[in-house]
């Protein structure tokens, strides 16, 4: 799942398993069956800047194996007009 701030706007996104369309927030990307060794997914956002400020995506990975979802937060600045 990907979340974003009041400063971007998540329009929606894609995966290697599907689209993921923008609900309250928030994108969560259909279910990767699997990942073999080596293989890598690239899943894509697609944000709009709504306000100047500084804007964070938080990042949330959940597996089977993993006792809790690995989570990243990344922070960008939304530069003013």
């Amino acid at each position: 799942a990907l979340a974003g701030t009041r400063e971007l706007t998540l329009r929606g996104g894609s995966g290697p398993s599907g689209d993921a369309p923008a609900d309250a927030g928030r994108l969560t990307f259909p279910v990767l069956d699997e990942l073999p060794p080596g293989a890598s997914a690239v899943f894509v956002a697609d944000v709009e800047a709504a306000s100047a400020g500084l804007a964070r995506l938080t990042a949330t990975v959940g597996a089977d194996f993993l006792s809790q979802p690995l989570r990243d937060e990344q922070t960008v600045r939304v530069a003013g007009e």
